[in-house]
């Protein structure tokens, strides 16, 4: 008589949080700003719940009381957290605890332009690898032009061939703009590696490219980039509200997903 070994992957459960403060430097209450008579914040909450993976499955954590009590009223679901947080992954990690998520997806609050539909790739790609050693995900995109290169603003990225994260930096002198990625305001980690990594110090480099992520490669674990064709513009400063309304008014999906929204 054969025996058959029955192979079991791992249940994969997962939620999405978004770490939420009022003491942001550039933009001080920005998540609380009203985008077309909507809060910035209820933007992102509001389209990571048209994923049809995440439904009832987003949090917004807080230590605010101002913001925990917008979103209630908005009928939304919240996790109170300690006020003060190192970073929003720190604040993720509290959180977490009180839910049974074995991966948690890190949504920015000034991502009010984000697409479900690049929520529902990324979400794909982590049960794709659930059989797979891998510790986290970012969602990232192509360099628009070599300018971008040099640009110190946003975070960018070498992969290797398998699609993980190597290296990371906010300048590349690099003469092949294809060969560097965009990092994106989307990152998902593991229950376990999120424990592990708030427990880790922060490496040298980290604290001098104020890059979170370099705590992971740096300290032996993977992150995977998880590819969409555009990067969408975010919120760190007030000027950039212009090129958000902007893209609100005259992207034909950008306004679908503001009516299904609003």
């Amino acid at each position: 008589m054969y025996k058959f070994r029955l192979w079991c992957f791992p249940t994969v459960k997962i939620g999405c949080i978004i770490p939420a403060h009022l003491k942001s430097v550039r933009f001080p209450k920005k998540i609380l700003f009203k985008i077309k008579g909507l809060e910035m914040i209820e933007h992102v909450r509001r389209r990571a719940l048209l994923s049809y993976h995440l439904q009832n499955k987003v949090y917004v954590a807080s230590g605010d009381s101002q913001i925990l009590s917008i979103i209630k009223k908005n009928n939304g679901k919240t996790i109170k957290t300690f006020k003060n947080h190192l970073n929003g992954m720190s604040r993720v990690a509290e959180a977490i605890k009180k839910t049974d998520f074995t991966h948690v997806i890190i949504l920015q609050g000034d991502e009010p332009l984000i697409y479900p539909e690049y929520i529902n790739k990324f979400i794909q790609q982590i049960k794709k690898d659930r059989k797979n050693n891998i510790d986290s995900w970012n969602l990232i995109s192509p360099i628009n032009n070599f300018k971008d290169l040099k640009k110190k603003s946003f975070v960018k990225t070498k992969l290797s061939k398998y699609n993980h994260v190597k290296s990371l930096d906010r300048v590349y002198n690099e003469k092949n703009k294809n060969k560097v990625y965009k990092i994106l305001g989307l990152i998902a980690l593991k229950r376990k590696a999120l424990f592990k990594l708030i427990r880790l110090k922060p490496t040298i480099n980290e604290k001098k490219k104020y890059i979170e992520q370099l705590r992971i490669i740096e300290n032996n674990m993977t992150l995977k980039g998880v590819k969409v064709q555009l990067a969408l513009p975010s919120i760190n400063e007030k000027k950039d509200l212009k090129k958000v309304l902007e893209v609100l008014c005259i992207n034909k999906v950008q306004k679908r997903i503001f009516n299904k929204i609003f």
